[in-house]
């Protein structure tokens, strides 16, 4: 079981118009969450899960919370270098779960342990039910 996971939101949740679905799923989850510059408005700045924007733009906390979890779970991001820094040293500790609609950036920049493909707003509400509900982590 984990004992420090993480949430990354990227714009596929936005462009997916799954807002709703990954809040859900990060509320039930307990999970702090952070996001990518494109996926900025994913979840409410002021949730009290979220933590800041991950990357090269992004917050002191969120980038070493990355490199501190030990399950990563990325949702419709994108593994890019201004997200990840230094490939070699990104998130070495962590399994990470990647769901995205492109099957191409499974797997392309970051080695992902549980690849989910498919489309957010449909795959959130089915990750949902799967999770028991947590209010801390």
């Amino acid at each position: 079981m984990q004992k420090k996971p993480f949430i990354i939101a990227g714009q596929g949740i936005i462009l997916g118009k799954a807002e709703k679905e990954f809040i859900q799923f990060a509320e039930k989850s307990g999970i702090p969450v952070a996001w990518t510059v494109l996926g900025m408005s994913a979840i409410p700045t002021n949730h009290p899960q979220a933590v800041g924007m991950v990357g090269m733009h992004g917050n002191y906390g969120p980038n070493i919370l990355t490199n501190e979890c030990d399950v990563l779970i990325a949702v419709g991001m994108r593994f890019d270098d201004r997200v990840t820094g230094r490939l070699d040293q990104y998130a070495k500790q962590a399994r990470i779960i990647h769901l995205d609609i492109d099957k191409a950036e499974i797997n392309k920049n970051v080695k992902v342990e549980v690849p989910v493909l498919g489309n957010c707003k449909e795959t959130l509400p089915l990750l949902t039910q799967l999770i028991a509900p947590r209010t801390t982590f």
